[in-house]
């Protein structure tokens, strides 16, 4: 049976940190089909998750208001990657300045769960390009030429393709943002068009449409535009094995999305050190590959 261990207030903290911190640098997931889940599961099941289909305008006739289905299509989604950060505080350390401790161990460790999670989902979009987005939807942009006019081209080509208009998000390398940064503070002069953000902290914001995002975990793609349909992403925490060595494992849910981590706690005696795992399963997959727009530089 799992103990009450005191896990120590400054660790407590680490994990609310840690997730808040994962949860910022995954931002760009409120712009797609996020669905995490405290169902605990096992690795490589497949979570079903409902996707609301489209829907289309009636005439008006002999049927008056007749109702119309209203579809929800059920979208399998495989939750195989397992993913963990794992830290250890000495007893030395837990003395020390709470703020130094949360400081040190939660951005990195939300850093680097944020940036395996967004990993894999940039692999699935570069997967669908083989064969699933349309070859008129893979584009080819230098740097040099990259600019708003494109973002303005990219989204025109959306509009004829009927890829909705509501939600459409874009990721963009650190470098092909940069151009856009520039570009919006250097040529744009109307006072109605506020610029502070890019001008203070670098976010663009919505521009032509589109929530835009830096993303340097780009590698084959420059950018990659798409809408919420086009990619979904479900999150689930490992099953709970039982407890012999005295630790303990609990939940630690960030409150304003759901995305929840299993954290894993013991006391290594010998080595006077306080050690936690934070762990979750997740999976993604492109659910509608013509709703996306990729550029490449060359």
């Amino acid at each position: 049976m799992a103990n009450t261990i005191a896990t120590g207030l400054a660790n407590d903290a680490i994990a609310q940190e840690s997730l808040a911190a994962l949860v910022k640098e995954l931002s760009w997931f409120q712009s797609i089909n996020f669905r995490p889940t405290t169902t605990e599961v096992m690795k490589g099941q497949d979570l079903v998750l409902t996707i609301p289909s489209a829907v289309s305008a009636q005439d008006f006739g002999a049927s008056g208001y007749a109702n119309a289905d209203q579809t929800l299509t059920s979208v399998a989604c495989t939750v195989d990657q397992h993913k963990f950060v794992a830290y250890g505080i000495l007893d030395g350390e837990q003395d020390a300045s709470l703020v130094n401790l949360v400081d040190s161990f939660a951005q990195v460790n939300g850093h680097a769960l944020a940036t395996a999670i967004i990993t894999d989902v940039l692999a699935d979009i570069e997967t669908a390009k083989a064969s699933d987005i349309p070859a008129g939807q893979q584009k080819t942009i230098t740097e040099a030429n990259f600019g708003l006019d494109d973002l303005i081209t990219v989204g025109a080509d959306m509009d004829n393709a009927g890829i909705p208009s509501v939600g459409r998000w874009g990721i963009v390398s650190p470098a092909y943002h940069a151009k856009l940064e520039n570009e919006l503070i250097t040529t744009i002069s109307n006072s109605s068009v506020d610029v502070s953000g890019t001008l203070t902290s670098g976010v663009l914001g919505r521009v032509r449409g589109f929530n835009l995002y830096s993303c340097p975990s780009l590698t084959s793609s420059e950018a990659v535009f798409g809408c919420r349909d086009s990619l979904l992403v479900a999150s689930a925490v490992p099953g709970l094995p039982e407890v012999t060595d005295g630790g303990q494992i609990s939940y630690v849910t960030e409150p304003s999305t759901g995305l929840t981590v299993q954290r894993r706690v013991n006391y290594d005696y010998s080595a006077a050190s306080l050690n936690t795992v934070l762990a979750l399963y997740y999976g993604s997959k492109v659910v509608r590959a013509d709703t996306l727009i990729t550029v490449v530089a060359s």
